[in-house]
């Protein structure tokens, strides 16, 4: 494998949907529309994926379609249930941390959904988010990393996702790309990918919307409870089962081997990854200023 297309590919994967961001905070004053600038936002990150993968030229190494064939749909489907659990339960842990510290959720930047703008809202954050953001981060950056590491894919699109989504990196929104990585990797087909993200986003509006209309949390409550539930049922079922255990490690073992790690250190220790990352973080810092002004005026 060439390390130098592997290290430009990682290059193109970290810049590209940061230039999208950018351009999205330049189209927002100008068209002072949430709506427009998040469309746009969201069918750049498409094109800059595809454009990604159209001009990927490191040969395949690993196949991540291989799992397909060698984990059982029962397995498979498990994992996936347990991930999609875990992640509905740390939202719901995040929430109630921040209501036990008395943080006001209502006093926050988060866009109050209300009877206005809950189409809008939904539509947004359940088809365009779930249908362009799995294409362009899973679909193109993750599925072209994996061709020459699983685990490189999996982190190097999720940091990205993180740091796009959130326009900070949010280890909870770097989490989510982790589990939806790992979905596509199971499944190998975006459209369940893309179900999957679009009812989430959806569960979390809606139980936003009721908070926000009447100041109640008992929807996000039942989800905690329900996605414990569900954790605990595939767990258990998982942990008993001595071949599903089986199936897993020969996950772990091919996603985590000794190889992956070693070419994931080598390339984040490589200069222009290092330089990125700097300059993400005097960019961001500064966006983030400039965010604060323009609120306070």
């Amino acid at each position: 494998m060439n390390n130098d297309k592997l290290l430009k590919l990682n290059v193109k994967v970290l810049l590209g949907p940061f230039l999208v961001m950018l351009i999205s905070s330049i189209i927002e004053p100008i068209t002072n529309s949430l709506v427009i600038t998040f469309v746009v936002m969201e069918l750049l990150y498409v094109i800059c994926g595809v454009v990604i993968k159209q001009t990927n030229k490191i040969s395949c190494m690993t196949n991540i379609e291989s799992f397909k064939s060698s984990i059982r749909l029962e397995t498979r489907i498990l994992i996936c249930l347990l991930l999609i659990s875990l992640m509905i339960f740390t939202a719901f842990i995040i929430l109630s941390l921040l209501l036990f510290a008395h943080l006001d959720t209502h006093n926050s930047n988060i866009t109050e959904v209300n009877d206005k703008n809950i189409v809008e809202i939904l539509v947004m954050n359940t088809i365009f988010a779930g249908i362009c953001e799995e294409i362009a981060f899973r679909y193109c950056l993750f599925r072209e990393l994996a061709k020459s590491s699983i685990l490189l894919g999996m982190v190097s699109s999720s940091i990205i996702f993180a740091v796009c989504h959130a326009g900070v990196f949010s280890p909870f929104v770097f989490l989510g790309g982790l589990v939806f990585a790992v979905i596509y990797m199971l499944i190998g087909n975006i459209f369940i990918n893309i179900i999957f993200h679009a009812t989430y986003n959806f569960v979390l509006i809606s139980c936003q919307y009721y908070y926000d209309q009447f100041n109640n949390l008992i929807p996000f409550y039942l989800c905690g409870i329900v996605s414990l539930i569900l954790m605990i049922i595939a767990y258990t079922y998982i942990f008993f089962n001595k071949s599903m255990k089986g199936e897993i490690r020969l996950i772990c073992k091919e996603v985590c081997n000794k190889e992956q790690i070693k070419l994931l250190k080598w390339v984040y220790k490589q200069p222009p990854m290092i330089m990125i990352f700097i300059v993400f973080t005097i960019l961001i810092l500064f966006m983030s200023i400039l965010n604060i002004k323009f609120m306070t005026n």
